[in-house]
């Protein structure tokens, strides 16, 4: 299958560039020389990577560029972006943003720490960064997408299903409070253990573990639970 890089208002000349850099490991370079025609592409099309100029753009309409493209897709995304607008349009969805004034040596270089993510996912090894794809018994564990399979097939969950999921299958064998659940997990206050019992019961019923056998979470009574693969 062909993987693609989609270009949104680039400069002929860091096209070319790009195109090169991604020639060289099987990738295709699609260009686009605006943000309606990104966005039907993007609608359209899956991509592994977005490179977008935003230099000449009204910060409100990045920031709302952004916001569609995030419902749609989990698409990393790189942004060339006036100085001082960096971490509004990465709060707002967006991976990683060089400065207008930046070289091409630079954006190319981080257009491909960004695209090594995706482009690795068919070699994964258990020593990849935590964002890689990460497995664990039957559960495949896509941070970068936010997917999540079991068995192959997708599971859905909760936000805070999810981000203790995220935790658990991260610090295998690590054993962690209802207290520390709510605190450094979730970043609520604990207020008893209700709320950390109806999740447990809850990712328990997803990943189908049984009252006979828990494959994945475990009670450690008196201290909290682990994950057991």
């Amino acid at each position: 299958m062909e993987k693609y890089v989609l270009s949104v208002c680039l400069a002929a000349d860091l096209n070319y560039e790009l195109k090169t850099m991604l020639h060289r490991h099987q990738v295709r370079l699609d260009i686009c020389d605006s943000l309606e025609r990104a966005e039907e592409r993007i609608g359209k099309q899956r991509f592994c990577l977005v490179v977008c100029d935003t230099t000449a753009l009204p910060t409100c309409q990045a920031l709302q560029c952004l916001d569609w493209m995030r419902k749609v897709s989990y698409t990393p995304i790189l942004l060339l972006a006036p100085v001082g607008t960096e971490d509004e349009l990465i709060a707002a969805g967006a991976d990683q943003c060089v400065p207008t004034n930046a070289t091409h040596k630079t954006v190319l270089s981080a257009a491909f720490s960004l695209l090594r993510r995706y482009l690795f996912y068919d070699h994964y090894d258990e020593v990849w960064p935590l964002d890689a794809v990460i497995f664990r018994g039957g559960i495949v564990f896509d941070h970068l997408r936010h997917r999540v399979t079991l068995d192959g097939e997708e599971v859905h969950f909760t936000p805070r299903e999810y981000k203790l999921l995220h935790y658990f299958v991260r610090n295998p064998g690590v054993v962690i409070s209802a207290d520390q659940i709510c605190d450094s997990v979730w970043d609520v206050e604990y207020d008893g253990n209700r709320d950390v019992t109806t999740v447990i019961a809850e990712l328990r019923r997803k990943l189908k573990d049984t009252r006979e056998k828990h494959t994945y979470i475990k009670t450690i009574h008196g201290f909290g639970y682990q994950f057991l693969l």
